[in-house]
């Protein structure tokens, strides 16, 4: 009988360390799957390396070449977009404030009113007929 209590605490004690771990990783999920895509990518270049040259200068040689042809790139080309949308927030801002925009809503439902009342209109006859 004390078995059966054995077998269920190890379960239990089980199922909570896997969701302590899946807590614990949960943050770098993202980078784990960024790492794995990386190392796929980039695994069979450095088999090519590594049988030109030996195991440790093939692995210096794809430590430096990832960061430079893979990293940097996409570092510089967050950075200019992170710049820009910074910039296009910032003439937005300038450029309409909430008067403007309240200005251009009812302008527009001002000219689109009698549009709708229009299309109305149609609807009743037809639905008449």
């Amino acid at each position: 009988m004390s078995k059966s209590y054995e077998h269920g605490f190890m379960l239990s004690l089980l199922i909570l360390a896997i969701s302590g771990v899946v807590w614990l990783f949960t943050p770098l999920i993202p980078s784990l799957f960024l790492a794995l895509l990386i190392t796929i990518t980039t695994f069979s270049q450095y088999e090519k390396f590594r049988k030109r040259f030996s195991d440790s200068i093939s692995a210096l040689i794809m430590t430096l070449l990832v960061p430079t042809t893979l990293i940097l790139p996409l570092i510089y080309i967050l950075l200019i977009s992170g710049l820009e949308i910074s910039k296009l927030i910032q003439i937005i801002n300038t450029n309409f404030n909430t008067g403007k925009i309240d200005r251009l809503a009812s302008d527009l439902s001002n000219h689109l009113r009698p549009a709708i009342i229009r299309i109305n209109q149609r609807n009743t006859k037809c639905s008449a007929k």
